[in-house]
């Protein structure tokens, strides 16, 4: 395994788009991934779509849980982007490493998180620490702006688990898009909410230009209104229903 330096990336895909792909369930037509031709940054098992890239995309997977290093004994090409400080890994010469072909390497927590979210592209590249707060995708952002890009566009990454119209693509179990393989055999830990926030946070603060690739599109105040007056006479005409047959003739 070769560690790629890390100040390497700076400016990197400096005005481009990137495109971040989460476990959630998710409209999005996964095959549709190789047709962007865009960097790709996959969050933890999501990496099992890398098989849906063009040969030449380039691709990362970010991962702060031990059961993602399941991928590596995988052959995936993908570039894995990694705390080196024993959260995942016990450093750049683990054996679990030997797998991979290259791999990007990141400083875990020394000090407080705001401190490094302020730094400059300079400090990051000299530094290695990326912010990470509580999700794996936090981190991702950070080095998707260090990367330079302008854009990114979110896949299975918009914090909805329980909208009807992508419910039945996730597992009973976990919740994830039930096309990706759970090699990891992770369960969600009930973030989804704060993490979503923290994403949107950071997006303003890096100056991205988001969208949502398969997520379902948020109801209008008009929609929403009209589907709480037809559940209100919808009750109601039940009401009333229930009232005619107790109170009919004996």
């Amino acid at each position: 395994m070769r560690p790629i330096p890390f100040a390497e990336y700076r400016d990197r895909f400096a005005g481009q788009t990137a495109v971040v792909v989460g476990k959630g369930p998710t409209l999005y037509d996964f095959a549709a991934l190789g047709e962007t031709g865009a960097p790709t940054f996959f969050v933890n098992d999501a990496v099992a779509l890398e098989r849906h890239l063009a040969q030449s995309q380039p691709s990362f997977m970010f991962a702060h849980d031990r059961g993602q290093t399941a991928w590596f004994a995988r052959g995936i090409r993908t570039i894995p982007v990694l705390p080196r400080d024993g959260k995942i890994v016990e450093g750049e010469s683990d054996p679990l490493l030997a797998p991979l072909d290259k791999a990007i390497f990141y400083t875990w927590r020394t000090r407080d998180q705001s401190l490094v979210l302020a730094q400059t592209k300079a400090e990051l590249a000299q530094s290695g620490e990326l912010y990470t707060d509580c999700g794996t995708i936090h981190a991702a952002l950070h080095f998707v702006w260090y990367c330079g890009f302008s854009a990114v566009r979110f896949v299975g990454c918009d914090g909805v688990t329980k909208d009807p119209r992508t419910a039945e693509l996730g597992d009973e179990r976990t919740g994830y898009d039930k096309r990706i393989d759970n090699a990891s055999n992770s369960a969600p830990w009930g973030q989804f909410i704060r993490i979503r926030r923290e994403q949107d946070r950071l997006c303003k603060v890096f100056g991205l230009d988001v969208e949502y690739w398969g997520a379902p599109v948020e109801r209008g105040a008009i929609e929403k209104t009209s589907e709480a007056v037809r559940a209100v006479f919808k009750d109601l005409k039940r009401r009333t229903k229930s009232a005619g047959r107790r109170g009919g003739p004996a």
